[in-house]
């Protein structure tokens, strides 16, 4: 921006500035009146080092810039005269010795004090090279000029100058000559605005040399020159590295104002001791602190800075309608910050207003989702991968069969056999497939044990060979859908990737609003990302948190009906903390966490390398395993994770406990039936042997119990029963 300025209505011009936000200002003013100006635009806070000033006026550094204080600008000045040229300090000394004898000389003639005072002030103040003015030196170099011209010119021939009336029109008959030699001079030495090489044909000098100099602790270095004859270019006498230095000397006396965001792990309120109130950056911890720690240590930038949380609690968005910016970025541009420094994402949005450093954290969108509560298996689950139908059905089939195989068997001959063997001709014949044979067989068929008794017919053969083929079927379908119905217990989410997301709407899904992940949905061309998006801003209720923390608390109390979109390294600590958290699929996107400063920031450069510095050397790595996994609570879900990892494929009693049950129940079962028998034969023995049924019920349980005896004898006499003869008798006649 230019600016004319006159000093009436300096102030009021300068407010007006302010609010417009530029940086850049050509000031073209008086001599005298820049100190003034620049004070009033301090006052303004328009000295900052985002500010820059180029002044027009060739005797800017004759001013005493000590007056001006707190000064971070870049303040650009142009000088014809070179105060550290010996010709200019010979003419600085000698002007003073002049000033001082005439001083000496015109003293008597004053009688007023004030006069003489005023005097001193004004005209014979100590003349330096530094304070001598650009028309000063062009006045001497002038008349020096003319004199040597003129005794030249008296050289080759007798100039007898007459004298001339201003009001008449009568010339010098000189006059050409001398404009012509003046042309033509090539002057090397003895001038203070530098050589001279003669004038054009319209009496400007030629190649004239500029010194563009700069600012430097109240003093002006030069960093460059510019000649006509090179109009379009700037010879530049600082190099790269020299600016660097010089911008690292500066960052080693300044302190950073830094604003962050609070909110965990990044920056983080601490509790006051008992007893004590914390005070300055000892009030706040977190990845944000121990970052710019590392960063102004004295073997990276060596500097200082100060800590204060943004004022909204805002990351920063452009409102178009107040066309206005919040949050961290609003506090840069109105210079109430050098740096941000949080989980700040990288955007161009955010890159138009303000710069970033090199990212010192990468990451990516993705989804944030409960893990699948693991319901304590049933009794019965074994019996799960059948419906309670096709169990009815089996069972059915079980019976159906059992009674055709009886039915085939009594109708095929075949089945019907000789009950002796060794009498080629019998008088009756036997078969074998009594309704509990035929149950037996399906049944060992059923539990692939098989059976003693197998059909001879081909027909009944052929239900036999039918019921394996079903029972085959069966088996491998109930195992098969065990494994799946043991591998769904064990999966995790129902949604693989953000695909499975969007093309669902039971698990609603959303973000935090007006933050880089909406940004990101709202701004995107990939078709998915955007039907994500119109479903997020239609969803009701509204499916937008206003921060990180509230999302996460809704993903755990929703009962896997809402998953969170954020960051992956918000995600990465979270389930750190809570083992009930799950990443789904891979990253949406890939961006990063920079540090931000305003546009053009002199120490962007610095702030690069000390990053990148710290990136080879691995402390960025070990401040987030730090805050990730050690401090306030991290490293929880770790040992939970290897632990499921390793037992993954067993199974606990609670899967299989119906089993037993069932094998209990049948053993009761058994023993139940065992006992209603020997009951039973106690009756038997009771009525053939004529005995009481006390005295019956204590021999056969005598000899049940008798677990060396192998054998029993027939029932086949009336005086005695067998079961009271002595094992060891029945042993012999064994023999």
């Amino acid at each position: 921006m230019f600016l004319y300025i006159f000093s009436h209505y300096c102030r009021s011009m300068l407010k007006e500035i302010k609010h417009t936000g530029m940086l850049h200002f050509i000031l073209d003013c008086e001599t005298e009146n820049i100190l003034e100006v620049l004070k009033e635009a301090n006052e303004q806070k328009l000295l900052t080092e985002f500010h820059s000033y180029i002044l027009t006026s060739l005797d800017a550094h004759t001013l005493n810039w000590f007056e001006l204080k707190g000064v971070s600008s870049n303040i650009t000045a142009f000088r014809l005269v070179d105060p550290s040229s010996n010709i200019v300090k010979e003419a600085a000394s000698v002007w003073t010795l002049v000033m001082k004898y005439s001083e000496d000389y015109l003293h008597p003639y004053w009688n007023a004090s004030e006069d003489i005072d005023l005097f001193n002030n004004k005209h014979f103040s100590e003349i330096t090279s530094f304070n001598i003015r650009t028309k000063t030196a062009l006045f001497y170099d002038a008349v020096n000029l003319f004199f040597n011209t003129f005794a030249e010119m008296e050289k080759k021939e007798l100039l007898i100058i007459k004298p001339l009336s201003c009001q008449a029109s009568e010339k010098s008959s000189h006059g050409t000559k001398l404009s012509q030699a003046l042309k033509k001079v090539h002057s090397e030495v003895g001038l203070l605005s530098g050589p001279i090489k003669g004038f054009d044909s319209y009496g400007y000098r030629k190649n004239f040399q500029l010194k563009i100099v700069e600012l430097d602790e109240k003093r002006f270095r030069t960093i460059g020159t510019w000649t006509p004859q090179k109009a379009d270019k700037i010879d530049f006498t600082v190099t790269v590295e020299d600016r660097d230095t010089e911008t690292k000397r500066k960052i080693q006396q300044m302190t950073f104002r830094v604003v962050s965001r609070v909110g965990a792990p990044y920056f983080i309120r601490k509790e006051d001791p008992p007893g004590r109130i914390l005070k300055g950056n000892d009030r706040y911890e977190g990845y944000s602190i121990d970052l710019m720690k590392e960063i102004c240590k004295p073997n990276n930038l060596n500097c200082s800075f100060t800590f204060e949380p943004v004022s909204d609690g805002m990351y920063g968005n452009y409102d178009p309608n107040t066309k206005k910016w919040n949050g961290l970025i609003k506090d840069l541009i109105e210079f109430r910050a050098e740096l941000a420094v949080c989980d700040l994402t990288i955007t161009y949005e955010r890159k138009t207003a303000v710069d970033f450093t090199v990212p010192f954290m990468t990451l990516g969108v993705s989804i944030l989702y409960s893990k699948a509560v693991k319901e304590p298996p049933e009794l019965l689950s074994f019996s799960h991968p059948l419906s309670l139908d096709v169990w009815l059905y089996m069972f059915t089939a079980y019976l159906l069969i059992s009674i055709t195989i009886f039915l085939v068997a009594r109708l095929n001959p075949n089945d019907w056999e000789n009950p002796h063997p060794c009498n080629p001709n019998p008088e009756t014949l036997e078969n074998i497939w009594s309704i509990r044979n035929c149950c037996w067989l399906t049944l060992g068929s059923f539990m692939a044990q098989g059976c003693d008794i197998l059909p001879k017919g081909i027909s009944t053969r052929l239900v036999a060979a039918m019921w394996w083929f079903f029972v085959l079927i069966m088996i491998a379908c109930y195992t098969a859908n065990m494994t799946a119905f043991l591998t769904m217990e064990r999966m995790g989410p129902t949604i693989e990737s953000a695909e499975d997301l969007a093309a669902q709407n039971k698990i609603k899904y959303g973000c935090v609003k007006g933050g880089s992940t909406a940004s990101f949905f709202k701004d995107t061309n990939f078709s998915t990302y955007h039907r994500m998006w119109v479903q997020m801003e239609s969803a009701e209720p509204s499916v937008f948190e206003t921060s990180n923390k509230d999302g996460v608390k809704r993903v755990l109390t929703s009962k896997r009906k809402y998953a969170f979109l954020m960051e992956s390294s918000n995600i990465e600590y979270e389930m750190e903390r809570n083992c009930d958290l799950i990443q789904v699929g891979n990253n949406l996107d890939s961006k990063g966490y920079g540090i931000a400063m305003r546009t053009n920031a002199p120490y962007r450069k610095s702030f690069n390398e000390a990053i990148l510095k710290m990136q080879e050397m691995g402390v960025l790595v070990r401040l987030k395993d730090k805050w990730w996994k050690e401090m306030h609570g991290g490293g929880q879900c770790t040992k939970d994770k290897h632990s499921e990892d390793a037992t993954a494929t067993e199974l606990g009693l609670d899967h299989v406990g119906g089993v037993f049950v069932v094998l209990a129940v049948g053993v009761c079962l058994a023993m139940l039936i065992a006992i209603c028998e020997f009951l039973w034969n106690v009756r038997k023995v009771t009525v053939t042997e004529k005995v009481a049924p006390k005295e019956a019920f204590m021999r056969e349980l005598h000899f049940a119990l008798n677990i060396w005896a192998r054998k029993k004898a027939v029932l086949n006499s009336a005086s005695r029963s067998p079961s009271a003869l002595p094992a060891e008798r029945l042993s012999n006649k064994s023999r």
